[in-house]
């Protein structure tokens, strides 16, 4: 998927900020990719902020739009380019923030900064069904799930957030093996 026709500057979800957790992130922020650009790669860290509002679906899409953002902006070069083209006038050149809201479980805010040896891209999930109210996933109420099924969508939803991280670090770092 190419995001780049699909992103927007405008909030599609200006509500998330209504309720915030202690630290001041949105109640419905599932967590934030912070990814930089090191002349030859893109690196990431990954940054939970609300890990129980997380569903598979969600977390499956978040890495999605990870993997998609570096196949449209595969260098920093690349991502400038797209900025000064689209994104301009801004109050700063070198900061940006754009929006991605897919049909899917999650909306997303790029904070974009187009500054070299520094953090490039700072991309935010927020849940829309944490922004509604429903459960985390919606076929399962937490009340209605035992203690040991939870344990096991727990588990299932790690392995993939853990999965997913190895499979982005293989395909930015060549030099680890499969």
């Amino acid at each position: 998927m190419i995001i780049s026709d699909k992103l927007t500057k405008k909030c599609p979800c200006p509500e998330a900020w209504d309720k915030t957790n202690e630290k001041g992130y949105s109640a419905a922020e599932l967590g934030y990719f912070r990814c930089d650009y090191d002349g030859y790669h893109w690196w990431n860290t990954v940054w939970p902020i609300n890990p129980e509002i997380k569903s598979s679906e969600l977390v499956a899409e978040f890495n999605s739009v990870l993997d998609s953002f570096y196949e449209t902006f595969p260098t920093l070069a690349d991502l400038k380019s797209y900025c000064h083209k689209h994104l301009l006038p801004n109050p700063s050149p070198i900061e940006f923030n754009v929006w991605l809201d897919l049909d899917g479980p999650g909306c997303y805010w790029l904070r974009i900064r187009l500054i070299e040896r520094d953090y490039n891209l700072y991309l935010h999930c927020i849940s829309k069904a944490a922004l509604s109210g429903e459960p985390p996933h919606a076929v399962f109420k937490a009340d209605s799930l035992t203690e040991d099924q939870k344990e096991d969508l727990k588990k299932q939803t790690d392995r993939i957030l853990a999965y997913a991280e190895e499979k982005r670090a293989r395909k930015t770092n060549p030099k680890t093996k499969d």
